[in-house]
Order: structure tokens, then sequence, then C-alpha cells
């Protein structure tokens, strides 16, 4: 007799954090997930992108207006045409032009082969007249072009990466709209199904936890202390018997930069702050803050303003971290247990019902 199929607040695997009274499970995938639990520091690292706290990379507290980020591809197992979306080039890679040879800091390219297969990866996207994905196309279309004129290596570094991030933002956002939120709302029978490659999310909350669980995306459920004698789990992480946390290729590297970059938020995850100075963070390092009034270089920013912006700049949507389409005002992703500490406001989008 086969046993009973895992449930959405059951789990494969699950671990107990008793400093922060809580415990998590997952239904659907058998490594954990970075728990983002208590005070948290977070810089540039060595590949410029945030690490653990990086929605590029990492699962991140679930939330409705931002649903399409835990559908952004998980960067493992992949042939290395499709980790270009997350690979960065070094200094070999960066060719001087002509006559810039013998700078200390010459103008040049990256080789044009790596930022070919980079619009490639996007083109199906990019050819599509849909308009919900306008704003991606057009920022990733300027910063392709920006890539191919000559640039000093950090300037074309920062561009590569913020365009790689509109990329799997953008390729999440039609993911979500085309399969996933069609049937969010609509209950049906679990069946066995493939688990999605993507990044997944963090939650509280039991409806949310069970919406992903049917949607095939990978989910980590918190709990109060307590719950779990009374919730069933295949395998419980121990000392002895630790479960893994998930693995990123071995080519995606979290280690920090020598020396490490400034710490940009260092405290728990409340609020605006963290997702505010990750996106000015990147933001600055691709259109410096000359180009901006004094208003939009600091924090409260409004990402879909761009009154003030260089005719050269696009759009300033949240292309640096979240690459949202639009903005109705904040919202917050909080895990509402107080001991989580782990609550983050970013900008909402615009109802995602269509893409048409």
């Amino acid at each position: 007799m086969q046993p009973p199929a895992t449930q959405s607040y059951e789990g494969l695997v699950g671990a107990r954090w008793p400093e922060h009274g809580v415990f998590v499970t997952s239904p659907n995938m058998k490594v954990l997930s970075p728990p983002l639990l208590g005070p948290q520091k977070i810089c540039e690292r060595l590949q410029y992108h945030f690490g653990e706290h990086d929605p590029c990379l990492v699962a991140q507290p679930f939330d409705a207006s931002t649903a399409f980020l835990s559908v952004i591809q998980y960067p493992y197992g992949v042939n290395m045409s499709s980790l270009i979306p997350w690979a960065v080039p070094d200094r070999i890679e960066f060719e001087p032009v002509l006559g810039q040879t013998l700078a200390h800091n010459p103008l040049g390219h990256l080789k044009r082969q790596l930022v070919d297969e980079l619009e490639s990866s996007a083109q199906s996207l990019l050819s599509r007249a849909r308009p919900k994905l306008n704003d991606y196309q057009t920022r990733i279309r300027i910063l392709l072009s920006q890539l191919k004129r000559p640039l000093l290596f950090n300037e074309a570094i920062h561009s590569w990466v913020c365009a790689q991030r509109n990329i799997l933002q953008m390729e999440a956002l039609y993911t979500w709209v085309m399969s996933v939120e069609p049937r969010w709302d609509t209950p049906s029978p679990i069946a066995k199904h493939a688990i999605r490659d993507v990044v997944g999310a963090l939650t509280e909350r039991a409806d949310e936890a069970e919406k992903l669980f049917r949607a095939g995306i990978p989910v980590w459920y918190f709990q109060k202390l307590g719950a779990e004698d009374f919730t069933r789990v295949a395998r419980w992480s121990t000392e002895t018997n630790p479960v893994p946390f998930r693995q990123l290729d071995p080519r995606v590297s979290l280690a920090d930069a020598d020396p490490p970059h400034p710490t940009i938020f260092h405290g728990t995850l409340e609020r605006s702050k963290r997702y505010t100075a990750m996106a000015e963070c990147i933001w600055r390092q691709v259109y410096p803050s000359s180009l901006w009034s004094s208003n939009n270089t600091h924090s409260n920013v409004q990402f879909d303003n761009s009154s003030s912006a260089s005719h050269t700049a696009p759009k300033k949507l949240d292309a640096a971290l979240l690459g949202a389409c639009g903005s109705s005002g904040p919202s917050v992703l909080l895990l509402t247990i107080p001991s989580l500490r782990c609550a983050v406001r970013v900008e909402s989008v615009r109802d995602r019902s269509s893409v048409d």
C-alpha cells in the first residue's frame, strides 16, 4: 500500500530553527532554501548580484503583486548557452578598441559572441508584440545596443548584468501570465506533475503554499514551532543528518568580491529598504546619478517615473532588480510571524490578468 500523497502543509523535508521559533517544510523539494531569518547584511557579490537575497537566484518571500518572481528560471544543470542569463564575463572577454590597448582603463567591448548569445536568449520574446512586455523589450534593446558601443569595463559589466535581469524577469512574467495565473485561483485535484525548474518562493500562508504546490513551483512553508508534532515530514534535518541547501550551478558564485563591495543594507528585511537599496545600487552603476535629478537617485524612487531621464537612458522602472511593468503603489511581502523578521517592500506591478 502506497503512503498518502504529500500535502502542501507537509514535507518531503523539514528543518527547525528554535532560535527563531519556526520550522519550515517543503512538499515538493528534497532540499532546503536559505530561510532569510534574522538580521541580514547585503552587498554586491563577486559576480555583481546579491547572493541569497537576490530574487534572480534564490527563493524570496512570496507576494501576489510580484508573483512572477517565483518562476524566474533556476540556474542549475544547464548548458553554457543557457547559463548566459547568469554568467558574468571576465576581463579576458573584454576587448579594447583600436588605440586603447595600452590604456590603464581602456574603452572596449565585451566579445560580440557573448552579446549575441545574450540577445539570442531573449529573441523569442523580444520579437513578440505583447503590450505587457513592451517596457522589458524596450529596456533590453537599449541595454544590448549599449553593449555594442565602446564602454569602460565596469560600464560594460553593469550594463550586461542589468540586461540579464531584465531578460530573466521578462521570461518569468510571460511564463506566469501564460501558464500559471490562468489556473492560479482554480481548485484542481493534485496530480503528479513536473516541478518547474524555477527559483520558487518562501511563504508562511497556507493558501499560498497550496497554490504554489499545485502550480509545481518550489515552495518552503514556514510555521510556528509546536505544529511540527502534527506535521507529516519524511525527513527532518538534524546535526548528524542535515538536509542540504539547494545548490546553484558551480559557475554561479555567491562569493564576496575581494575586497568586498560596500554594504548597501544591514538589518532585518523590512519595508522597502532592501529592494530599494539593491535597485539603486545597480541602476546608478548602469546610468550614473548625473543623468538624473537628485529626487530620482535616492530612496523612495518611483521606478515608473521616467520624466527626468536623459533621452539616452531607458525608462526608470526597476530594471536593475524587479523590472516590473508598472506600479500602482507599494505592497508588502511580510511573513507575519514576528520572529521571522523577513519582510521586504517592493513595487507592485499592474494587473497581469492577460498579456495582450
